[in-house]
């Protein structure tokens, strides 16, 4: 259920941002953080289940402290992966660009403003397809 519900709320994240949001558009992320402490709540209930009392202590403090490791390193490998496949795509869209090499690939707000159009749109676009390909890629490893 909670997996359905964060998947849900990401495809009309994806359906609906474009490069600018408002703060109501903000909320639909709410969801997924729903989601995520739904599944932690059950992984911790069935942790508990089945260790002796004495257990408890020791393997509730190894599990927080995995889960704060693992995601340590999973939100700077897929930042990492991102910049990188976004650098490599806009770099391709701005061949015929004259200053390619001084283009920021920071999706920063002064410096879409700065840009020119097809500059600031590209950033975007780049930006929303590496989400929606990565993505696609995790429901696909979830469903194996």
């Amino acid at each position: 259920m909670s997996l359905t519900l964060s998947n849900s709320s990401f495809l009309v994240i994806f359906l609906r941002w474009h490069g600018s949001t408002g703060w109501l558009e903000s909320l639909y992320g709410f969801p997924v953080g729903l989601g995520f402490g739904v599944s932690l709540s059950a992984a911790f209930i069935g942790l508990t289940a089945r260790l002796k009392p004495s257990e408890v202590a020791v393997s509730t403090g190894g599990f927080y402290l995995s889960l704060n490791i693992g995601s340590l390193f999973g939100v700077g490998i897929a930042s990492m992966l991102t910049k990188t496949f976004v650098e490599r795509t806009l770099f391709k869209g701005l061949e015929d660009f004259p200053n390619r090499e001084g283009v920021s690939f920071e999706p920063r707000d002064d410096t879409r403003r700065n840009a020119s159009r097809k500059v600031a749109f590209l950033t975007s676009h780049r930006y929303y397809e590496t989400s929606c390909r990565t993505w696609i890629a995790l429901i696909d490893f979830q469903a194996e």
